[in-house]
């Protein structure tokens, strides 16, 4: 028996400060933490307020590329299943670029792009507070994609906080089970 409907993601809250359920993969220095309403971030930031609880931060001490992803297997048969998530980006140098920036990653298991769910622009603000963002998965039903947060940060300080990550598959009908 698996899951098969409701949520998907594990530690999509990042209450578990180990940040059980994810995998991350860091160049250069700094990573991916669990963080709390008073924990000061590298740069010029201040603590910031939590979205909920804890949540995750890419913080640096110095130029990196820091990914933060989980495989998730998405079931077939679904009526929908949809991606949500709340990012807080706090950009603290001149401006976005491709070597200075943050997106997020639909990917296939060997890491092959599926879709860029969201990228950072160019004349994008710098400096935002905690916006949700949502994404259909539909089309990726009986698959096992990999859902991946990447930072980039060669040009200054970049904060990124992540919280209340994901995936809920709501089924075509409901389930019944007989236990015999």
């Amino acid at each position: 028996w698996q899951k098969s409907e409701g949520e998907l993601i594990v530690n999509g809250g990042f209450e578990d400060s180990t940040l059980a359920g994810w995998m991350r993969m860091d160049s250069g220095g700094g990573g991916w933490v669990s963080a709390y309403s008073s924990y000061d971030p590298p740069g010029t930031d201040t603590p910031q307020p939590p979205f909920s609880g804890r949540y995750a931060l890419s913080m640096q001490y110095g130029n990196g590329r820091h990914e933060l992803y989980q495989d998730v297997p998405i079931p077939d048969g679904l009526s929908s299943v949809t991606l949500n998530w709340s990012q807080r980006l706090r950009n603290h140098a001149a401006g976005w670029a491709t070597n200075q920036q943050f997106r997020v990653e639909l990917r296939d298991t060997a890491n092959q792009v599926l879709a860029n769910i969201f990228t950072t622009q160019s004349g994008q603000p710098l400096l935002n507070d905690w916006t949700n963002q949502t994404f259909n998965l539909f089309p990726w039903r009986g698959k096992t994609v990999r859902l991946a947060f990447v930072e980039i940060d060669e040009l200054g300080c970049l904060n990124v906080s992540l919280d209340e990550v994901s995936i809920v598959a709501t089924p075509s009908a409901p389930t019944t089970w007989q236990v015999y």
